[in-house]
């Protein structure tokens, strides 16, 4: 995502798709049709949904712009498999997949600095979420 491109449209949409693949990576890009919203409004949610709030370390849920406590994210998502450097599954010692909770895979894959719901200041190395 680039500096000052905003993640909700007019309709309150999100601007990008973010979508874990079955390697625990997540491939992001820009919505095409309403059908592709992350958002189910019927109440479903999905990891697509939020951003790791760091100074608080909340969860930035973005169609209605409210933090959530981790509990709260880990107990709507399930748990993501993770993978090693080469993208591949990682198993245990009984051979099934390692999961991590969803709040783990927010912290170290949509981590943000700074929240503001206006102008923000720029800083390297920081995701902007407005």
């Amino acid at each position: 995502m680039s500096d000052g491109e905003s993640l909700w449209p007019a309709e309150h949409e999100p601007a990008h798709a973010y979508v874990v693949k079955g390697n625990g990576h997540a491939a992001a890009g820009k919505l095409r049709s309403k059908q592709q919203c992350s958002v189910d409004h019927a109440g479903a949610v999905s990891l697509a949904d939020f951003y790791a709030y760091m100074p608080m370390h909340n969860y930035i849920y973005v169609p209605t712009r409210e933090t959530w406590p981790a509990a709260s994210v880990n107990g709507r998502i399930p748990p993501v498999p993770l993978v090693d450097a080469a993208s591949e599954p990682v198993f245990n010692e009984e051979d099934k997949p390692v999961k991590q909770k969803a709040s783990t895979w927010l912290d170290k894959n949509k981590p943000v600095k700074q929240m503001t719901w206006g102008a923000w200041a720029a800083h390297a190395d920081s995701e902007p979420v407005n």
